[in-house]
């Protein structure tokens, strides 16, 4: 009876073991064709393409040798997005979990050296990114990834046509943990989950219009710190080229930043509102030249004061803090034929700006806090706040300058104005109060020996006008308590030109009042 029992067993045992034997052997051609099966359920214009595909359950390993993934734009049936690899295996993964919860689960998915292509165009992308979600949706499974790697990865994006290049960079290099993706996320803008991320990159190249290109040496960004270096930002043809392309004026940027770094970076959707928000923004080495043709014809749109271009910005954006370190600005403007022109230049520009955001409730306002040497020799310090949520755009500016030799200002005057200053201003203060349509301004001024040369075409002395002008010129301000000169009145904006010039027209009301207009 006992070994009835046993050769019982043994059968058993043999009839298992062979089951194992079998399922093993068939397993292998059971996944691969469910992987298969899904592959080829993929949206009519999503292609997946490969050369081979084997699978082995009992090492829990997927291989596939030359993948290449292709999304069309199913309107204009032309490619949108490409994908290709040489090869690349899966590995340690569940099978179990696939055959039976229709759950997906990776320990690891490393692709090395793959390269994307991507296809920009603007005609009917609302329709392609809601099929583009309807086959995110359908994909009815649960995709766990503990850690996925992409290095060495070539990214380019094309300009409607391949033709012209929108985007591109080498050596990106990226990380994610704890990947997750289902039906819920995929209806998200960032259709998965993660706990963790660092994106690396080197060599970066961007247009983001017909003028402009965007260069960066390298960045690392992280979900506690981004950090962006040797960003230059230039116009791609020479100021002359800019002026003979251009119907209304634009102006031609040369701009390079050492490093930018953005602590705690947060992004997401917020009432389908995308959200960008970071505790500090610092800002290191800034340099930038903006060179305006006066002689190409003005650009007659109406200019946003800064408050009204926040608060209409298409997304949240709050940014608590942002430092800039050790700046330059230079702004140079023609106004006649020729090489010359005028120029204006802040050194040592410091600032600190908080409550840059569109998402503050007043009373919390925007302020700027700045100091900057002004033209080479005279500190400059200025204090500018506004209410990001009032609808008047109303604003509080003003400045100091001191210790300003007057022959400094014949950088921009004698090209521009046709005038040579002489004499000393020791102090001048500026308080501008004023909103989207006027303002009003205190101006008072300490000076010596102020005189005016005018100049004829060939830039030598007209002695005629010289001597007219500074029969009306106060040379000195020691008429006043203090020795100080001060005006007040109301400027009108001309709202078809930039917010600084509507500054500049305060401070030119100030100074004319102050020099010809007699005492008050």
């Amino acid at each position: 009876m006992t070994n009835k029992i046993f050769k019982g067993l043994g059968i058993i045992l043999s009839g298992v073991c062979v089951l194992l034997i079998l399922g093993f052997v068939f397993a292998d051609d059971i996944v691969k064709n469910r992987l298969e099966a899904t592959i080829n359920r993929l949206p009519a214009n999503v292609i997946f393409n490969f050369e081979d595909l084997s699978v082995n359950v009992f090492e829990g390993t997927v291989a596939v040798k030359k993948p290449e993934l292709i999304i069309n734009e199913e309107a204009q049936k032309t490619m949108a997005f490409h994908f290709k690899l040489q090869d690349f295996i899966l590995k340690d993964i569940s099978f179990w979990d696939y055959l039976i919860h229709n759950k997906i689960h990776l320990t690891h998915l490393i692709l090395d050296d793959p390269e994307f292509t991507y296809v920009k165009n603007d005609s009917g992308s609302t329709n392609t990114v809601t099929k583009k979600k309807k086959g995110l949706k359908d994909f009815n499974k649960l995709v766990k990834i503990d850690s996925f790697k992409l290095n060495n990865a070539r990214i380019t994006i094309f300009e409607g046509t391949q033709d012209s290049v929108f985007f591109d960079t080498k050596d990106v290099n990226l990380a994610f943990n704890d990947i997750k993706f289902d039906k819920n996320t995929a209806e998200k803008t960032i259709p998965f989950e993660y706990s963790d991320y660092e994106i690396t990159t080197k060599a970066l190249e961007f247009q983001p219009g017909a003028f402009e290109r965007i260069t960066l040496n390298s960045l690392k960004l992280t979900r506690n710190h981004w950090e962006v270096n040797d960003i230059k930002l230039n116009t791609i043809y020479s100021k002359t080229e800019l002026s003979n392309k251009i119907d209304h004026e634009r102006d031609h940027f040369t701009v390079s930043v050492h490093k930018i770094s953005l602590n705690a970076p947060e992004f997401g959707l917020e009432n389908r509102w995308f959200y960008f928000k970071t505790d500090l923004v610092e800002v290191q080495t800034p340099s930038l030249t903006i060179f305006r043709d006066k002689l190409v014809k003005d650009d007659p749109t109406v200019k946003q004061l800064y408050s009204a271009m926040l608060r209409k910005l298409p997304f949240y954006l709050s940014l608590n803090k942002v430092q800039i370190k050790n700046g330059f600005i230079k702004y140079e403007e023609k106004v006649k034929p020729g090489k010359h022109f005028g120029e204006v230049t802040f050194e040592d520009f410091n600032a600190q700006i908080l409550n840059l955001s569109n998402t503050y409730k007043s009373p919390v306002k925007t302020e700027l806090d700045i100091n900057a040497v002004f033209m080479k020799t005279a500190p400059l310090h200025a204090y500018w706040t506004f209410d990001v949520n009032n609808e008047q755009d109303e604003f509080s500016f003003q400045t100091t300058i001191e210790n300003l030799p007057a022959y400094r200002l014949n950088l921009f005057t004698e090209n521009n104005l046709n005038v040579r200053l002489k004499g000393r201003f020791d102090k001048i203060n500026v308080l501008i109060n004023g909103n989207v349509d006027d303002s009003r301004f205190t101006f008072e001024a300490k000076y010596h020996d102020v005189k005016v040369t005018i100049l004829n075409k060939r830039h030598v002395e007209d002695k005629l006008l010289t001597g007219l002008a500074n029969i009306f010129i106060h040379k000195n301000s020691k008429h006043k308590n203090n020795n100080y000169v001060e005006h007040h009145n109301r400027v009108e904006r001309d709202k078809t030109k930039s917010v600084f010039n509507f500054l500049w027209l305060n401070v030119k009301e100030g100074l004319k009042e102050s020099f010809i207009n007699g005492k008050k």
